[in-house]
C-alpha cells in the first residue's frame, strides 16, 4: 500500500513539475522498491528472516510451475491488444469518416473503462484462490462449493454492473471524452454487456491452477488469441471497432468453452476414486 501511495504522490508532483515522461514512469520503479522494503520488514516482524541465496533447484521448480501462467498472460494480451494495433494499420470503413488514429482513440476510451471493470473479478479471485487451495486439500465438495459461490457472486455483480454501465455509458463517455467521442458509446455498451463471460472464466481458470493443471492454460489462450487475430483481420476493414468489441467477447466465449472442457476433464481425473 505504501508503494502505491508513493507512486501516486510522485506522479502528481512530477506531473505538476512538467518533467520528462520518462521520470514519471520511473515513479513505478521507486514505488516497487519501497513495496519490497516494506514487505521485507513486515516478514521479519513475523519472525521470518529471509535469506538471499542461489538455489537452482528452487529456481527450476518455481520456473517450471510459473511458466505456464506466464505464457497464459502473454497470449491473453493478444486478445486485449491485437485489435487496437490492427485498427491503427488496417483500412477504416468509409461510413465512419475517421482516420486510423481517430479510430484507435474512439476504441481506446471505452476499452479503458472496460479494463477497469475487469479488475473486479481479477481481484476477487486473487483473494479467493488461497481459500480454494485449502478447500481442495479437504474435499472436492468444499472446492465445488467455493467455486459455485464465487461464480454466483461474480455473475450477479457482472449483470448489475453491465446494466448500470449500459444506462450510464453516454454520461461516462461525455465526461471522459467529450462530445467528439459519441461513436464510442455503442462500443462501451457492447463491451460492458459481455462482462459476465469474464466473471465465469476467471474462477474456472483459477480452479485449473488450484488443481495443478495450469499446463493446459497456455494452449487455451493461444487458440483464443489466434482466433481473435484472424477475426479482427477479416472484420475490421468492414465494421472497424464495433466488430472488434464483439470479437473480444467471442474470443472470451471460446476461452470459456475450452475451460469448461478442461475443468470437466481434470475434475474427473483428480476425483476418479
Amino acid at each position: 500500500m505504501a508503494g502505491y501511495a508513493l507512486i501516486l504522490v510522485l506522479i502528481f508532483m512530477l506531473s505538476r513539475a512538467k518533467v520528462d515522461v520518462m521520470w514519471i514512469s520511473f515513479s513505478y520503479v521507486i514505488g516497487g522498491f519501497v513495496t519490497f522494503v516494506v514487505n521485507y520488514f513486515f516478514v521479519r516482524s513475523l519472525g521470518v528472516r529471509p535469506e538471499f541465496v542461489l538455489d537452482r533447484q528452487v529456481w527450476a521448480y518455481l520456473l517450471s510451475n510459473s511458466l505456464p501462467l506466464g505464457l497464459m498472460f502473454v497470449f491473453s494480451q493478444i486478445n486485449f491488444k491485437a485489435d487496437s494495433l490492427l485498427l491503427s494499420v488496417l483500412p477504416v470503413p468509409s461510413f465512419l469518416n475517421v482516420s486510423n488514429n481517430e479510430a484507435v482513440g474512439l476504441y481506446a476510451l471505452p476499452y479503458k473503462i472496460f479494463e477497469v471493470a475487469l479488475v473486479m473479478p481479477t481481484f476477487f479471485m486473487n483473494s479467493v484462490y488461497p481459500v480454494m487451495v485449502v478447500h481442495m486439500s479437504e474435499s472436492k465438495e468444499k472446492l465445488r462449493k467455493t467455486l459455485m459461490q464465487s461464480l454466483k457472486f461474480l455473475v450477479a455483480a457482472a449483470l448489475v454492473f453491465s446494466a448500470v454501465g449500459y444506462i450510464f455509458s453516454p454520461l461516462a463517455i461525455n465526461i471522459l471524452g467529450g462530445a467528439e467521442f459519441e461513436a464510442s458509446i455503442p462500443v462501451l455498451r457492447i463491451l460492458l454487456l459481455g462482462l459476465v463471460l469474464y466473471s465465469v472464466t476467471q474462477p474456472l481458470a483459477w480452479v485449473v491452477v488450484t488443481m495443478g493443471y495450469q499446463k493446459y492454460l497456455p494452449g487455451i489462450y493461444l487458440v483464443s488469441g489466434v482466433f481473435n487475430l484472424i477475426m479482427n483481420l477479416v472484420f475490421i476493414p468492414v465494421y472497424s471497432f464495433y466488430m472488434s468489441a464483439v470479437i473480444t467477447h467471442l474470443s472470451e466465449l471460446l476461452i470459456l468453452i475450452l475451460l469448461l472442457v478442461t475443468v470437466r476433464k481434470i475434475w474427473r481425473k483428480a476425483y476418479a476414486a
